[in-house]
């Protein structure tokens, strides 16, 4: 219930294409890039990170992409052909149109940065709004190396669902912190 509710605080309350109003949703104006016109578009800063190219399959023909997949993998989550969805991409997965976030990329790969070779998570608020800023979790993985049915994608999977640092595991949103008891308690 947490995950959901801060999932639904990383993007603004407009999206464009999807219904809500009652009346028919419009399409999006273009295709995510390469194609996969049902797959809704996961924004930052306007500037799409998820796309889709021809996966070669006639019952699945696109399959999902990510622009810097690893930097924004706690943001969007994935959607593999083989191995179902997770995070924004299954929120928004019968979605039509584009999800803009409130994730400001200076301020993610900052976090990233600030978290690189540690394993934990960072998230970043904008104090006033509440919106999210970043979202963080590492060790992180490149959404696009699952998102077919192929044997890559088998063995990019079995890779990170066998790595003890779980990569997959969204540590900003699924992890509840762990802290010894102070002294005393």
């Amino acid at each position: 219930m947490l995950a959901t509710a801060a999932l639904m605080t990383l993007f603004t309350a407009t999206t464009t294409g999807c219904g809500g109003s009652g009346k028919a949703a419009s399409p999006p104006e273009k295709p995510a890039a390469g194609g996969g016109e049902g797959l809704v578009r996961i924004l930052v800063a306007g500037r799409p990170v998820t796309g889709s190219e021809p996966s070669g399959n006639a019952k699945v023909p696109y399959r999902r992409t990510y622009t810097d997949g690893e930097l924004y993998a706690a943001v969007t989550g994935y959607r593999s052909m083989a191995f179902g969805s997770a995070g924004l991409e299954s929120l928004y997965r019968d979605a039509q149109g584009s999800v803009e976030t409130t994730v400001d990329p200076a301020m993610q790969r900052a976090a990233t940065e600030g978290l690189r070779g540690r394993k934990g998570a960072a998230v970043a608020l904008d104090a006033e709004t509440g919106r999210i800023r970043a979202l963080v979790s590492t060790p992180s993985y490149d959404p696009s190396s699952i998102s077919g049915n192929g044997s890559a994608d088998a063995a990019a999977w079995k890779e990170l669902t066998a790595s003890q640092d779980n990569p997959t595991l969204n540590r900003a949103l699924r992890q509840a912190a762990r802290r010894a008891a102070p002294s005393g308690w």
